[in-house]
Order: C-alpha cells, then sequence, then structure tokens
C-alpha cells in the first residue's frame, strides 16, 4: 500500500513545483497531470 502525501512532497521540493510556469486554468490543467506521468515514469525506471 502506498500514500499520495510522498509523491506531493517531491514534486514540491525535488521538483520545484511551488508554482506553475503557465497562466489560465486550461493551461495549468495541462500541466499539472505532465508531471504526475514524468513522477510515475521516474519511480518506475529508477526503482529497478
Amino acid at each position: 500500500m502506498s500514500t499520495v502525501e510522498p509523491v506531493f512532497a517531491n514534486m514540491g521540493t525535488q521538483k520545484r513545483l511551488n508554482r506553475f510556469s503557465l497562466r489560465g486554468k486550461a493551461k495549468v490543467q495541462g500541466q499539472y497531470p505532465k508531471h504526475f506521468v514524468g513522477q510515475a515514469l521516474a519511480t518506475i525506471l529508477f526503482s529497478a
């Protein structure tokens, strides 16, 4: 079982995602999932 908090903590501290670089709700909604996909890929690739 895993928790969600480490993902957000890693994105905030290691990836420096404290603020969004784009403006507008639609652009932010497009940017945020990209960070989740990147986090998931990094977890899969570097956990082996």
